[in-house]
């Protein structure tokens, strides 16, 4: 594992990203779906 620096602006926007993910995964909904589609493929009629 290499150590690389990474500056403060690029954290900064790297963490707001991480958050608009985040907040998207937060309803139980779309999270079960990922979850069951994350042992199995599935088409959407079968959703």
């Amino acid at each position: 594992m290499s150590n690389v620096f990474i500056g403060h602006k690029k954290m900064r926007d790297t963490a707001s990203a991480a958050t608009a993910v985040l907040r998207a995964l937060a309803n139980d909904d779309r999270l079960l779906l990922l979850c069951h589609l994350s042992q199995r493929q599935a088409s959407v009629g079968h959703i």
